[in-house]
């Protein structure tokens, strides 16, 4: 406790009881071991690196000014609890997808369901760099804007009323898109809703066959968008 430590490396070992706390290190470093009991780490740990070790009981990181977090090829069969987990989920490196899977898992049995989203989010934005195909790259990035890989469905709902918002203003502004019976930009954002929510009350239809193109495809987006976020909503509701 308090100690001020430039490098620990200890590889092999089953620890019963680790207890760190309010320590400085330059680097802690375990490798393939086993870590037994309860266990706390906090402080000032510049590297950490828990590398093909395996966790089976309780282990409670706080870790401050961290530079490098490590749990490549870890197996936990335990529980892991972390402070400020965001911030450090920025600095985990090398194998990045096995170490977020392994996390993600470990906060869905938590029940801390944020950290399981920051998880997801973060393993499917380095699938994503991983992407070879840029026409796949681009629809998983298109994927993340909209709904942050399915964590974000305050962004999915913005995103609708954007769609409506742009589809209105072209049928205000293009003028070979017009509805029979709409005036006013006001009376086209509404005539946009109405086709987006497919709701079809028969006040007003397309006067055009550009218009009745591009309403269908409005349709289908309503539909496709909608659905999507009544899914993340519940998904969000029921956890």
């Amino acid at each position: 406790m308090k100690s001020n430590i430039s490098q620990v490396k200890l590889s092999n070992a089953s620890i019963k009881e680790l207890d760190i706390r309010e320590a400085r290190f330059d680097c802690l470093e375990l490798l393939r071991c086993e870590i037994l009991g309860n266990s706390n780490l906090s402080g000032s740990i510049k590297r950490f690196l828990f590398n093909d070790c395996i966790n089976t009981n309780i282990l409670r990181i706080a870790l401050e000014d961290t530079e490098e977090v490590s749990f490549e090829d870890s197996i936990n069969s335990g529980r892991i609890y972390f402070k400020d987990f965001p911030k450090l989920v920025e600095k985990i490196t090398e194998k990045k997808n096995e170490q977020l899977l392994m996390l993600k898992e470990n906060f869905r049995q938590l029940g801390e369901y944020d950290n399981e989203d920051i998880c997801h989010l973060h393993y499917q934005k380095a699938k994503t760099k991983e992407e070879k195909r840029y026409y796949i790259r681009g629809l998983r990035r298109l994927l993340d804007w909209i709904s942050g890989y399915g964590t974000k469905p305050c962004r999915t709902f913005l995103t609708i009323i954007l769609l409506i918002l742009i589809f209105g203003t072209a049928y205000y502004v293009v003028p070979c898109l017009q509805y029979q019976g709409v005036s006013g930009w006001i009376e086209c954002i509404y005539a946009s809703a109405i086709t987006f929510f497919a709701v079809g009350y028969g006040d007003l239809f397309p006067a055009t066959l550009a218009t009745k193109m591009v309403s269908l495809v409005e349709a289908f987006s309503g539909v496709t968008m909608t659905s999507y976020f009544l899914v993340l909503l519940s998904r969000k509701v029921i956890r």
